[in-house]
């Protein structure tokens, strides 16, 4: 997969792409495009004007500018942190204006763990059972927001405030982050 997306992911750009910012990348018609740093995890940005290629004039510029100056460890560590950053921003959205840039930000950063976990659970333990791997995975995302949903509620039945639930959903966002940086490829045995 990787290797397809260096050979034509980004279209006719393919090749200017992969020589000047060096990770696989694959551009969609709608604006996203997703950037795999290996044996890290995935960059994504969304902008929905395109050149002439078909791929985003902006996320393309976002993912070049953030790997040519962070690097990719620290890129990656960057869609977890915005992550946090929008969970912090919702324990003050107690007015319209930080409502309104928590959704920016929040709304930016939950499509990252979309892309990056299916990317890092290929990367780490390979394709031959990605399938059933992905598939628990998905499972427990799947139970692990509905509890979430209703402890929300039973936090806020118990201190009239979600700002308890906030603060744990931070953690578990910055704990999260921490386990996919600390991800590595599975060595055969």
């Amino acid at each position: 997969v990787l290797s397809s997306m260096v050979i034509a992911g980004m279209y006719e750009d393919s090749g200017s792409w992969w020589t000047r910012v060096g990770v696989p990348a694959k551009s969609g018609v709608s604006g996203a495009v997703l950037a795999v740093v290996p044996g890290w995890g995935a960059i994504v940005a969304n902008s929905p004007r395109l050149d002439e290629a078909g791929n985003s004039v902006r996320a393309s510029l976002a993912i070049d500018l953030l790997v040519d100056r962070w690097g990719l460890q620290r890129t990656l560590v960057l869609t977890y942190g915005v992550l946090a950053v929008g969970i912090l921003l919702l324990t003050g959205a107690e007015t319209l204006p930080v409502a309104c840039v928590f959704a920016v930000v929040y709304g930016f950063a939950i499509g990252a763990p979309l892309i990056v976990n299916p990317a890092l659970t290929a990367e780490c333990m390979g394709l031959a059972n990605f399938g059933a791997v992905f598939g628990v995975l998905t499972l427990l995302n799947t139970v692990g927001v509905a509890i979430g949903a209703v402890l929300s509620g039973v936090i806020y039945d118990s201190v009239g405030s979600y700002l308890p639930a906030f603060v744990l959903f931070l953690v578990l966002s910055v704990v999260a982050g921490c386990c996919g940086v600390m991800a590595r490829r599975l060595r055969p045995f």
